[in-house]
């Protein structure tokens, strides 16, 4: 991922690209773009892998959209206005609309299936922030996110890529330092 691409979210100084060296050895790397070499024309083909994790093969076309926390993670002066303004709605709530879903850098994690907590440093203990969502799909069972430009038969999830049983997996950095170890989670 490279900084200039992704303006939200806080790199370390003065790296401005974080990867990580192999698929499903969780390690990421802050770099500077000066000390990376010419990219390669093709991705080099993994010895050994399984299909499944293996993404289809694909164009990215990041778009900047914003999240918001939990409704329970909110002051509860916030709570309470949100929950007035839900009786009188359509019948979707907050948390149809607050938490984008899909692959993406920055914003917050979907806990659908645990309600909401937060991830502290290990080192330090300060809230971490999420670095970025590998996702199930790119969109909601409801359609909320759907892509205005993607087709109505478009498959789902169009990496190919499968977390678990249809899980998400979050990875989360330490706001306060760049040098302490990221977390993961999955969802």
């Amino acid at each position: 991922m490279e900084q200039a691409e992704l303006p939200d979210v806080r790199f370390s100084e003065p790296e401005e690209l974080v990867h990580g060296p192999v698929p499903m050895i969780p390690v990421l790397r802050w770099r500077r773009a000066a000390d990376v070499g010419r990219p390669l024309v093709s991705a080099p083909e993994p010895a050994v892998v399984e299909e499944p994790y293996l993404p289809n093969r694909g164009v990215v076309h990041p778009e900047q959209l914003v999240d918001y926390r939990y409704v329970e993670l909110l002051p509860q002066d916030l709570q309470d206005r949100i929950a007035e303004w839900e009786k009188n709605g359509d019948g979707l709530g907050y948390s149809a609309w607050s938490v984008v879903p899909g692959w993406k850098v920055g914003g917050f994690p979907s806990w659908r299936m645990s309600g909401p907590w937060t991830v502290n440093c290990s080192t330090c203990g300060t809230e971490m922030s999420l670095l970025f969502t590998i996702g199930h799909g790119e969109w909601d069972a409801a359609g909320l996110w759907w892509p205005v430009e993607e087709p109505a038969d478009t498959a789902d999830p169009l990496t190919g890529v499968f977390i678990g049983r249809g899980f998400d997996w979050y990875v989360f950095h330490c706001p306060a330092s760049f040098d302490h170890p990221f977390s993961t989670a999955m969802q």
